[in-house]
């Protein structure tokens, strides 16, 4: 199969993917979401052939980064990270692919995990790809088993608005992929 059209069925299994509550469905996001930013020849680069810069729009945590209680406090930001859906006022950012993988999405008493962690995690030991029966002792993990939001341990509940943030982001990539292919 063409890269360009793996790539724009990718965005529309992602954004099916994305509004489902079943479990196996969001954690298959992760796969995708692993083979569209994190593997060492992502499919955003691949096709991304005119070398648009893209920006995934964020929401940020109200709670300070370096907060000198955070071995003493949970947070997360939960929907919060889908900043059209946030409250009006709300802080957000514009990032690029590195900064939106280090986005600190939970503090869990001091251990801070990412964007990056949750995918990684999620297609490597919870099932996106690969299901470890014991996974490693990690921040990610812990908080997994230990955290549900609307029944879904927290790291998958996050996979559903980090791709829909992605889809936004690779937009621009995909009018240009249809424009260019003519799919």
């Amino acid at each position: 199969m063409r890269p360009e059209l793996l790539f724009l069925r990718r965005c529309e299994k992602m954004d099916s993917l994305s509004k489902s509550n079943n479990e196996a469905d969001v954690l298959d996001l992760a796969a995708y979401l692993r083979q569209f930013i994190l593997d060492g020849h992502s499919l955003i680069d691949t096709v991304n052939k005119s070398h648009i810069k893209i920006r995934f729009h964020v929401g940020c945590a109200t709670y300070p980064i370096d907060d000198p209680h955070e071995a003493q406090t949970f947070w997360t930001i939960v929907d919060g990270l889908d900043p059209e859906i946030r409250r009006p006022g709300a802080p957000s950012a514009h990032l690029t692919r590195d900064q939106f993988l280090k986005h600190v999405v939970i503090n869990n008493f001091g251990k801070k995990i990412t964007i990056k962690d949750i995918i990684e995690h999620t297609a490597n030991a919870a099932g996106g790809v690969h299901h470890d029966p014991k996974p490693r002792n990690t921040p990610t993990a812990n908080a997994s088993r230990t955290v549900l939001v609307h029944g879904l341990p927290i790291d998958t509940f996050y996979l559903k608005p980090i791709a829909i943030i992605v889809l936004r982001a690779v937009q621009p990539i995909v009018e240009d992929v249809q424009k260019r292919d003519g799919y």
